[in-house]
């Protein structure tokens, strides 16, 4: 009998983990048609193996693969970290699974909701880039955000496991992906009155805290744990109504219409009941973020929010000065097969780009002067308050070591404006 493997690749904020819960829950049962491995209760999702599967000569990889060739039912392989797999390691487990027959499955997620998305999550985990600069970022290098090269992960699939073994699905148009996954790709009907769980989602204003905790070096996910937190956010909340901005993102940007047209013309015919000419129904969504001034405008809430987590938050493992969002996503990135090749992918793109790019760059210094401001603001506080001689003090070395010449020297500005509203302010 032909050995039968489903592999779900994600990718990241597609409702995977719902559906690593789903079939690690349904694999304990009795009389189940499948086989769910390397799983336990604190590790729903193969990502172990994912890890491990990165390097193709990794004995334990090898292992691993021995131990599948053995299992006689269908079994299924679920985590984030399988889309961007090496060539060289998926030719290692059609090597070791000669004769099965595969089903690569893939959510492709609605751009304008899978950035914010994605860039709460690296926020959750330490991330302290803010918003607009994010955007900005990923809007000049698509490349860069694994979420956005679909047609390259998919082509890494496809040339081991062939175009027919690869199944799309599109998120937004699904209500619940773990009964749907497990109603096709298992025919598993799941009780309507189970309840399928999720990540959970923050705020702009939780999102915005947190990150102005990473920025201060202390952990902002476990600060917003604590049972007080309801007093600090409405605190925040009252005064940033007067400093909340809003950025539309919609498929007139060329960028997002680049990638659904390509999903459209080369992998069309494998997308699950999609019809006519657009992919996603969506076509304009507005985000409310709160402007990267409002820290520097509040320097008490600043220094009430650090006493606040002192009592209730972790501190970062690293200086906050070095976290940044492609720190955060890198080990997403690291292991992809041809994402060297990106840069010539990519090379007419960013000669059209050259203009956005060093507006970025002068958004990045300026962004980066704002994080080393509200820093000194910080370390100039006292149980009194802000010890203006110090914080002076301290923007004066700040100033002297940073270039007058180059992109560092785009900082003097902020320094000046900052540091001059702190003083004087009441």
């Amino acid at each position: 009998m032909t050995q039968k493997v489903i592999i779900h690749v994600g990718p990241h904020k597609t409702g995977t983990t719902s559906i690593q819960n789903m079939l690690y829950a349904h694999s304990l049962g009795d009389g189940e048609n499948f086989v769910y491995p390397f799983t336990c209760p604190d590790q729903t999702g193969q990502h172990d193996f994912a890890r491990t599967a990165s390097d193709p000569e990794n004995p334990t990889f090898i292992e691993m693969l021995t131990c599948l060739s053995r299992l006689e039912k269908t079994f299924v392989l679920s985590s984030e970290e399988l889309s961007f797999l090496p060539v060289d390691s998926l030719q290692k487990i059609r090597e070791a699974l000669p004769s099965a027959e595969f089903t690569i499955v893939y959510y492709q997620r609605n751009i304008l909701s899978i950035l914010h998305s994605w860039w709460q999550e690296l926020v959750k985990h330490g991330g302290v880039e803010d918003f607009h600069k994010y955007v900005l970022s990923v809007i000049s290098m698509p490349g860069r955000l694994h979420l956005l090269v679909p047609d390259l992960l998919l082509s890494n699939w496809a040339s081991v496991f062939g175009r027919d073994s690869i199944k799309i699905f599109l998120y937004d148009r699904i209500s619940d992906v773990a009964k749907q996954f497990a109603f096709d790709l298992l025919g598993l009907i799941i009780s309507s009155s189970k309840r399928t769980e999720f990540n959970k989602s923050f705020d702009y204003i939780d999102c915005e805290m947190i990150r102005l905790w990473n920025v201060c070096g202390f952990i902002g996910v476990d600060a917003i744990q604590s049972q007080k937190y309801g007093l600090m956010r409405d605190l925040v909340a009252a005064r940033a109504k007067e400093c909340t901005e809003s950025l539309a993102l919609n498929f007139d940007i060329e960028e997002f219409s680049n990638i659904e047209n390509t999903l459209i013309s080369r992998w069309g015919d494998r997308i699950e009941g999609f019809t006519g000419s657009r992919l996603f129904t969506l076509r304009e969504k507005t985000y409310t973020y709160i402007s990267s001034d409002f820290w520097t405008d509040n320097p008490d809430l600043v220094a009430a929010m650090c006493v606040f987590a002192k009592g209730t938050a972790g501190r970062a493992y690293r200086s906050s000065a070095t976290v940044t969002a492609s720190d955060a996503s890198r080990s997403c990135e690291t292991n992809m097969d041809a994402w060297g090749q990106m840069e010539i992918i990519l090379g007419a793109a960013r000669q059209r780009e050259q203009l956005l790019r060093c507006q970025l760059a002068k958004e990045a210094e300026r962004s980066q002067a704002l994080e080393i401001v509200i820093s000194t603001l910080v370390a100039s506080m006292n149980w009194r308050g802000l010890d203006r001689s110090k914080f002076q003090r301290l923007m004066t070395d700040v100033a002297r070591s940073t270039p007058n010449v180059g992109r560092a020297a785009n900082r003097h500005e902020i320094y000046l404006h900052q540091s001059h509203k702190i003083l004087c302010a009441k």
